[in-house]
């Protein structure tokens, strides 16, 4: 396996910064700097591209959208981890990026509705089900060697599909209010943090991200919401999406600061961001580290069905 150092392309584009390369404390790791990747998801159409890992001198690295069951699977190309054959795979790629000292996260998810039915259509045991392969797929992932969980809920994710207000047709305790809404993702959290430590899980969010026609009246009031539940547990750290120009709406004004307000740990902000605007973002405290998602790529094979970082 050949590991590139950062392209000097990459380095022209983004000059790394003082702010940027200082180390932060995420949960029990130590990152080495500020700089967080998250590679894109392979496509399924390509599934046995070779690429170069080019991002070993990033602070952490989170491996996209991997699934928690066969059920959520969706278009997705990217191994899961609910098999022994998935984790004997990743377990060769977390050691990899150990060997060259870099931290790596496990960000699980469920595709919902994108894979085969809505949340309106889930039973309460459907749910038990999908919660529990939530909390396997961690466990699986300590064991794969990975530093971190983090559970994706932004964007089309079932996780984000609950959170947001609709379109779905449940009339229970899983919808309704901000706090029936975020009750599925936040018992997840809760039985995560009796078996890993809060220390080890990260929450993924994107107010404002409507995909897959994903509505959401209220998306300021649950991102505070969930920021200040979150705080309380004392999770590892909270990444939220801001939508690039043309992709999205704008975060309101001042929604940073309110974020931050709420929530006291690591926070990573996930943008269209250059190395000044990152720094300044830094300096004034709204966030304590920036994802990006470039400059690797992530290959999986599917003859193998685990993951091959090359």
């Amino acid at each position: 396996m050949y590991i590139a150092p950062f392209s000097w392309r990459f380095q022209r584009m983004y000059p790394l910064t003082t702010r940027l390369l200082s180390p932060l404390d995420i949960g029990h790791l130590t990152l080495k700097n500020r700089m967080i990747f998250t590679p894109p998801q392979p496509s399924p159409s390509q599934p046995n591209l070779s690429c170069c890992v080019q991002s070993m001198q990033a602070g952490l690295v989170i491996a996209s959208g991997v699934p928690v069951c066969s059920e959520g699977q969706g278009p997705s190309s990217t191994p899961g981890l609910y098999c022994a054959r998935q984790v004997a795979g990743w377990k060769v790629i977390t050691d990899t990026f150990h060997e060259v000292g870099s931290l790596i996260a496990a960000q699980l998810w469920h595709v919902g509705r994108v894979a085969t039915a809505s949340p309106g259509k889930m039973t309460l045991g459907d749910i038990r089900l999908t919660q529990q392969a939530f909390v396997d797929a961690a466990v699986n992932a300590m064991t794969a060697g990975f530093d971190l969980v983090e559970l994706h809920g932004a964007s089309h994710s079932l996780i984000g599909q609950f959170l947001a207000t609709g379109p779905h047709s449940r009339q229970d305790e899983y919808a309704g209010s901000l706090e029936s809404r975020a009750r599925f993702l936040l018992e997840i959290v809760d039985t995560l943090i009796g078996v890993l430590g809060a220390e080890r899980i990260g929450v993924r969010l994107s107010p404002w991200g409507l995909l897959n026609d994903r509505e959401d009246c209220a998306p300021h009031a649950m991102a505070l919401y969930l920021a200040e539940e979150l705080n309380q547990r004392n999770i590892a750290y909270l990444h939220v999406i801001e939508w690039m120009p043309g992709t999205g709406p704008a975060y309101p004004e001042g929604f940073r600061r309110w974020l931050r307000a709420a929530f006291k740990k690591p926070l990573i902000m996930c943008a269209d961001l250059n190395s000044e605007r990152s720094e300044r973002i830094l300096l004034q405290g709204l966030a304590d580290a920036v994802a990006m998602t470039t400059p690797f790529s992530l290959c999986a094979s599917q003859t193998t069905a685990t993951a091959t970082w090359i």
